[in-house]
């Protein structure tokens, strides 16, 4: 979840934005970059933990 900033997440054709109040889901395994647009503060939890 994002909480303040911007966010982008993916790769080539499969990129996607996220701003503060946003949640992103990513699956594991799945290839790409997350890259901070802004100064962001984010929460991040990994279910089941790995």
């Amino acid at each position: 979840m994002v909480l303040r900033g911007r966010i982008r997440v993916g790769e080539g054709s499969h990129v996607i934005e996220a701003g503060a109040g946003d949640y992103v889901h990513v699956p594991q395994n799945t290839p790409g970059e997350l890259f901070a647009v802004e100064k962001t503060t984010m929460v991040c939890v990994a279910a089941p933990a790995h």
